[in-house]
């Protein structure tokens, strides 16, 4: 996405799932079919798709990934037992990078600013002139 190009950051909140940019291909593969009802032959493609947009994050210049995750994110067994921990295992890698910090919303937490759904911030280049910040859903 273009707007995830160009940004010098990233904030996110999910309520449901990992975010995109950190999905694994077997455990986006379930999300995609889940969401958009296509065939496995698109929704492969999507997901590999989506597994390219990992590269973002390492990068030279890549944007600092901030994502806020709700506490069923972590327990919700998407795509089965081994697939969910190979996702954990990889979310805990990516969040030792200086670039991307995790966050967890415990359950106790009352009312919070996620309440209604995800949401991605992205900040534009420093060097471009100061537009509003970007939002969209992933």
């Amino acid at each position: 996405m273009a707007l995830e190009d160009e940004a010098v950051s990233i904030r996110s909140f999910q309520s449901q799932i990992i975010p995109g940019l950190r999905q694994i291909e077997p455990y986006s593969r379930p999300v995609i079919g889940a969401i958009t009802g296509e065939p496995d032959e698109i929704v492969a493609r999507r997901a590999q798709a989506r597994g390219l947009r990992r590269a973002l994050l390492t990068r030279t210049d890549a944007p600092h990934l901030h994502a806020a995750l709700d506490g069923t994110v972590l327990h919700r067994q998407i795509g089965g037992p081994a697939v969910m921990q190979a996702q954990l295992v990889e979310l805990y890698k990516v969040a030792r990078s200086d670039n991307v910090t995790i966050q967890h919303l415990s359950f106790d937490v009352g009312a919070h600013a996620g309440l209604e759904g995800r949401f991605v911030r992205c900040c534009p280049s420093r060097q471009a002139p100061a537009p509003p910040p970007a939002r969209f859903r992933s």
